[in-house]
């Protein structure tokens, strides 16, 4: 901001008064000997400003009804800075780019509280998959993110083959969280939100088809996708996930192995 009240004589400045945040322009006389008047040559100042980025820590769904309703809006994970397209979608704020956080993330900037820290890729899961210990599978590029086990998923927090509870904390950033199962009705956040209005949900999520999961060391179904939930089979060392058939263009619900792989997109409420 230039503050354009006076002439460099003191005499009071014509056209642009006051402070200005636009561009705009001053004569510029080539020596000092010169007569005042009106010259062509003119120095040409622009004010350039820096963008906050929107963190998704910090976003709401509220600022996501407004900015990402009609298409999608570019967020920042505070932790690594990487950077995801969200939408509203059937009243919650959806990622519609998968999830590709890797190495120990903090508590502090995620969705879990257990422990202070947790390495989501303590292993790479194509070794072999497990239930106790978080593995992952980076694709190497942003469309597919990477492939995460449920160990990984639930930030450590669901384990072994005898827990069945509801994971209520995962790797998702602060205030965002793994989508529910529900598919009864259409409740805000839940994968049943999307198969139940499938025909206009289904654009606004952009599903990836890029591989179902890792199993034994390879990638299966690769002309599919599918993204873990945070609802757990009872007695199944299993869990619901979304599932996308791009060869019919179906999504829908499904159970799977927690010791396999699937896709993570985190939601907002």
């Amino acid at each position: 901001v230039i503050n354009a009240t006076t002439n460099h004589d003191g005499t009071a400045a014509t056209g642009y008064t006051g402070t200005s945040s636009t561009n705009f322009t001053i004569g510029a006389k080539a020596s000092a000997d010169q007569a005042a008047g009106d010259y062509t040559n003119v120095i040409t100042f622009t004010a350039v400003t820096n963008e906050v980025p929107a963190y998704m820590q910090s976003f709401t769904a509220s600022e996501c009804q407004s900015l990402a309703s009609d298409a999608n809006y570019t967020v920042y994970d505070a932790r690594d800075g990487s950077d995801y397209t969200v939408r509203y979608i059937e009243g919650a704020c959806w990622m519609t780019q998968n999830l590709r956080i890797t190495g120990t993330v903090s508590s502090n900037e995620s969705n879990f509280s257990t422990y202070n820290s947790v390495n989501v890729c303590e292993e790479d899961i194509i070794n072999g998959g497990s239930l106790d210990t978080p593995q992952c599978h980076d694709s190497g590029n942003d469309t597919y993110g990477v492939w995460y086990n449920y160990a990984a998923a639930s930030a450590k927090t669901i384990i072994g083959s005898s827990d069945d509870t509801l994971a209520t904390e995962d790797i998702c950033p602060a205030n965002w969280h793994l989508p529910s199962y529900i598919i009864a009705n259409n409740t805000a956040g839940s994968i049943g939100s999307l198969v139940s209005t499938m025909s206009t949900s289904l654009p606004k999520f952009s599903p990836v088809a890029g591989g179902v999961y890792h199993y034994d060391g390879q990638l299966a179904y690769t002309n599919t996708g599918s993204w873990w939930t945070s609802a757990v089979i009872v007695n199944g060392s299993m869990a619901h996930y979304l599932n996308y058939d791009s060869s019919t263009g179906v999504i829908d619900n499904s159970g799977h192995y927690r010791d396999d792989a699937h896709y993570i997109r985190c939601v907002r409420l």
